[in-house]
């Protein structure tokens, strides 16, 4: 069986609205001008913004927009000037609350009414008639799931489960479950260097639509797949690596990065999609590096990642020294990949089925039915 790596950056969650670097602190904004009271604490933070770090820009180059300046420049400032602790944590704390309002709830479909875990009445008479008809499961699924986006994050994930989803009509009741594919083509884990739980929150909803336990390993452990691990901690533990030039890896996410080493170190194929590989995370880079030195079975590299200048492609080119038959770079939407997985996982085929991954057939492994 194969060993497929997803490593997930910024740009895999902004389609479902969450928020980059870039543009952090304007929906930091936003988010304070829509609960003032709840969010107080944010006015401390802007306070810090306008006032203090406003005097750096007229001597230096700064981008006060950006989070993660902001941050470097206040880690510096602990380190140095020793500001105290809870000032640190408070931005800590800021980073998980923007991070947590902006991450999308999953909820059963209004045209559904769940009578228990994996079963349905059906409100809707287009389903009801689309059901009696038995129609092909994509069919089903776009009238369910009408929002292109939301459903193609829920299928990857389920593809990445080796899963599919079947539709039984029993009198006037849905009937949803989930089953694995039989006879997988690849295994997968995810690195992710994102704070949220996009990918647990989709899991757990498709737990309570289907009726069935779906959920990650742990990244503390490779003995379950599909492995999650969080390079830079989560909103869900409260503990997290803020986004800065140090980036100093803390005890307790340690083992997390361990985990990353081995599954890195015995991967097949790694996917690369939405991370810009910026000049500051030097330690992705070994990262990766180091754990080369522990794989003999590395197929391809393939990278996935909106690039408006060119500069993103230049950077990836420079730094993987594959030959073209085993590195791809793909100018192209998260989206249109979820997309085109979606496709296969709907109409219940692997994400993976082939016998070779040729270098660019898992962005577009045919073409979407959406």
């Amino acid at each position: 069986m194969q060993k497929i790596v997803y490593i997930l950056g910024a740009g895999f969650s902004k389609p479902l609205g969450l928020p980059i670097m870039s543009d952090f602190i304007d929906m930091a904004k936003d988010l304070y001008t829509l609960d003032t009271q709840k969010y107080s604490y944010f006015s401390n933070v802007f306070k810090f913004i306008h006032d203090r770090l406003a005097w750096v820009k007229t001597v230096y180059d700064a981008d006060l927009n950006n989070i993660e300046e902001i941050l470097s420049i206040l880690e510096m400032l602990n380190i140095l000037d020793k500001i105290e602790e809870k000032d640190v944590l408070e931005y800590k704390k800021f980073l998980i609350d923007v991070i947590d309002y902006y991450t999308p709830r999953f909820s059963i479909p209004a045209k559904l009414r769940q009578i228990e875990p994996g079963a349905y009445l059906i409100e809707n008479n287009n389903l009801q008639a689309l059901l009696r008809l038995k129609v092909p499961t994509s069919h089903l699924v776009e009238e369910i799931f009408p929002s292109s986006l939301v459903k193609n994050y829920l299928f990857f994930v389920l593809g990445l489960f080796n899963a599919k989803l079947n539709f039984t009509l029993i009198e006037h009741a849905l009937k949803i479950t989930c089953t694995p594919i039989e006879n997988p083509y690849a295994e997968y884990s995810i690195i992710t260097l994102n704070y949220d739980l996009v990918l647990e929150k989709i899991a757990s909803f498709l737990s309570s639509f289907a009726g069935k336990q779906i959920q990650f390993s742990s990244g503390a452990t490779t003995d379950k797949f599909p492995v999650i691990v969080h390079l830079h901690g989560s909103v869900d533990n409260k503990n997290i690596i803020p986004p800065t030039w140090q980036k100093t890896i803390e005890k307790n996410i340690e083992e997390h990065w361990r985990t990353a080493y081995e599954i890195l170190g015995s991967a097949n194929h790694i996917r690369i999609i939405g991370y810009s590989l910026p000049i500051t995370d030097a330690y992705i880079r070994y990262l990766l590096k180091a754990s080369i030195l522990k794989n003999n079975t590395l197929k391809s590299i393939n990278v996935l990642c909106l690039d408006r200048w060119g500069t993103i492609k230049k950077r990836y080119d420079e730094f993987i020294q594959l030959p073209p038959e085993k590195y791809q770079f793909s100018n192209i939407d998260v989206t249109d990949h979820l997309a085109s997985v979606a496709s296969r996982v709907i109409n219940n085929s692997l994400m993976d089925d082939l016998p070779s991954l040729p270098s660019n057939d898992w962005v577009h492994p045919y073409k979407s039915n959406f």
